[in-house]
């Protein structure tokens, strides 16, 4: 049966809990309410996309292992209507399948056991990595360059999009798009797979070399149908990706 706590203002995040294990989805929900992050929970994938429609989301929260459903098919229908952030708990650091898999879903990851508090950390993290709640403005803050320009291109790091030289919009996922900014931000600096890891995901992320190459690979196929897109992520052999261009925020 599904839990859903009311429907509080939309400047609070909202994170839906999604699983058949009642006992760790109270945990989970205990340790987000002493943060202020508002939950949702959903007893399986079914219930899941029904709530993703009617509600606004934030975070999405999902064992790997769902009763009848395949993460990866609830993944591909998430993404066809949706960016909102994903964590799957329970992916083994040595499952290559679901690891390729998932991060090209776009998501995070944790590993099986993960406690309710380090989730709670890592639910945190993410939501510190989506920015300020829905409609909050806060007028100390200082003014954040948020495009990057470089030969034509426009990188908003902020909202994660991408325009060729010709204006047209790149289709790059939300994670491509994080790590293009990490490259960008860092023109002309060599970045190790694991500090590309870390900049996207945050410290307490378990690095995979595969996964990284496994989403440079994407993005550079993405680029390259674009003049010049081949360029702009090289490989510099055993130490990681450098970004070839000089670049420049806009004003």
């Amino acid at each position: 049966m599904q839990d859903v706590l009311p429907k509080a203002s939309t400047s609070s995040q909202h994170v839906l809990i999604v699983g058949a294990d009642h006992a760790a989805k109270g945990a989970l929900r205990d340790r987000l309410a002493n943060h202020g992050i508002l939950t949702i929970v959903a007893s399986g994938a079914i219930n899941a996309l029904s709530l993703l429609q009617s509600h606004e989301i934030d975070v999405v929260v999902t064992p790997l292992e769902l009763p009848g459903s395949s993460i990866i098919e609830l993944l591909q229908l998430i993404r066809r209507d949706s960016s909102v952030a994903v964590i799957v708990i329970g992916v083994p650091a040595d499952d290559a399948t679901h690891v390729t898999g998932l991060a090209f879903c776009d998501v995070d990851f944790m590993p099986s056991r993960s406690s309710p508090a380090v989730i709670a950390a890592k639910v945190g993290a993410v939501v510190q990595r989506l920015g300020t709640p829905r409609g909050i403005e806060d007028p100390t803050s200082p003014i954040k360059r948020e495009i990057l320009v470089f030969e034509g291109w426009r990188l908003d790091t902020k909202g994660l999009k991408l325009s060729a030289p010709d204006g047209q919009r790149v289709d790059l996922t939300s994670t491509e798009c994080q790590v293009l900014s990490c490259l960008a931000e860092n023109a002309r600096v060599t970045k190790s797979r694991e500090e590309i890891t870390r900049a996207v995901h945050g410290a307490d992320y378990a690095h995979d070399d595969t996964t990284i190459v496994s989403i440079v690979a994407k993005l550079r196929e993405k680029l390259s149908v674009h003049p010049h897109g081949d360029k702009l992520v090289t490989t510099v052999r055993n130490k990681g990706y450098v970004f070839s261009l000089p670049v420049a925020w806009d004003a």
